[in-house]
């Protein structure tokens, strides 16, 4: 993801994102989000949701029980959002929420956000065709 998403995505939700600013032992967000901009809008779908979630329940963002997102990445071309464990981080509707968001990963274009499928080119990815066409041809 662009410096310029990820920034954006930290400033917007700065307590799931927390772990930014910890040593990788804690946490991996400090390498950012580590899957190409075009699943940006998701991601910030999704994070909202959690945050609602968490609200519903009662946390508060400084709080210790507020869900903390330790890492997000692309494997086998879906996405993959991993929280801290806590009661809401393993709770059955973020469950679904995360389950939801990879589900619908695996339709869209990593790099653009476009339409897209799964493909294996050197690597497994979800791309539109215009991008799928680029990187046989790279």
């Amino acid at each position: 993801m662009t410096p310029e998403k990820t920034q954006q995505l930290f400033d917007a939700f700065p307590y799931l994102y927390r772990g930014r600013v910890k040593p990788i032992e804690e946490s991996l967000m400090s390498f950012g989000f580590e899957c190409d901009s075009g699943w940006f809008d998701l991601i910030c779908m999704l994070s909202q949701k959690i945050e609602d979630v968490a609200r519903a329940a009662g946390f508060e963002p400084q709080s210790d029980e507020w869900p903390e997102a330790i890492q997000v990445k692309q494997k086998c071309g879906s996405l993959r959002f991993y929280l801290k464990n806590s009661p809401l981080a393993i709770s059955d509707e973020v469950a679904a929420l995360k389950r939801e968001a990879e589900e619908c990963s695996a339709k869209t274009c990593e790099v653009c956000g476009n339409p897209g499928t799964l493909v294996e080119v050197r690597r497994v990815k979800t791309l539109c065709e215009d991008h799928t066409k680029e990187l046989i041809q790279s």
